[in-house]
């Protein structure tokens, strides 16, 4: 598979978090799409079948920890990369203890 093959799904409801990382990650070669709400984002994965999704937490109405409970339940076998503005670790592992993903010590 060539880089331009690898399909990246950013879920992020501040723009310009969104072109930042779009610009970033386009950068080195994958295909990059966006959304900007939960409703969007979960669309897009299913009509993209990303690689990767770069998801954030905090977004209004279905927020990220619905949008990473939806992804983790389907079959959809993308690697999931959880964004948040927090600096609360004991409260990031917390969630991740919660939805049995295992960090690195």
């Amino acid at each position: 598979m060539t880089q331009d093959e690898i399909r990246v799904v950013i879920i992020d409801d501040n723009e310009s978090v969104r072109k930042v990382l779009g610009d970033v990650v386009a950068a080195f070669g994958y295909r990059v799409f966006t959304a900007a709400n939960a409703a969007q984002g979960l669309r897009e994965v299913r009509e993209r079948r990303p690689h990767v999704v770069l998801l954030d937490l905090a977004m209004p109405g279905l927020d990220g920890h619905a949008v990473f409970e939806h992804l983790i339940s389907s079959s959809t076998p993308s690697s999931i990369v959880i964004l948040s503005g927090s600096n609360d670790e004991a409260a990031a592992r917390g969630l991740v203890t919660a939805w049995r993903v295992r960090l690195p010590p």
